[in-house]
């Protein structure tokens, strides 16, 4: 990767760096609540929900598995529905869900070689029955997270 995000931007707390407060409410409503959600296969998480719509998502720093978006492609993309999307904010990227009438999508964005962001966007009820694309809603979170990440460096 020739401009990748320095590693130290993913040293704090997802739920402090990722997304703030305020995006979390504009993105979910109002009823949002976050709370950690640490994947030892992954590494330092955060979970969001808002309980009035049954919208969620939940993002991680993928820093264990040392390859990046590499490890997506290896082992979501022989098992899942799968696509590489435009980058995020330069950064390469890619989605995939187990099904055309799943409700989650999620979002893999490669930061370096060695490590990416990792979140799985579930729409709620009012979404579903609205017809939201939650790869699409994926794709608007990520966004507003790179930004933040970079903002960060």
């Amino acid at each position: 990767m020739s401009d990748p995000l320095p590693r130290s931007v993913l040293d704090g707390d997802p739920c402090v760096d990722a997304l703030s407060q305020a995006q979390a409410k504009e993105l979910l409503g109002d009823a949002v609540t976050s709370e950690d959600d640490d994947l030892p296969d992954l590494g330092p998480g955060c979970y969001w929900s808002n309980q009035e719509t049954l919208a969620s998502f939940g993002l991680n720093y993928d820093l264990r598995t040392g390859q990046g978006l590499s490890a997506t492609y290896a082992n979501a993309k022989p098992q899942r529905q799968f696509k590489a999307i435009e980058p995020i904010d330069g950064f390469p990227a890619v989605q995939y869900h187990e099904g055309d009438v799943d409700r989650a999508c999620t979002t893999v964005v490669g930061l370096a070689d060695e490590y990416a962001v990792v979140m799985s966007l579930a729409i709620g009820t009012k979404g579903a029955e609205e017809g939201d694309d939650p790869c699409e809603a994926g794709r608007i979170v990520m966004e507003r997270v790179v930004g933040n990440l970079k903002a960060k460096a």
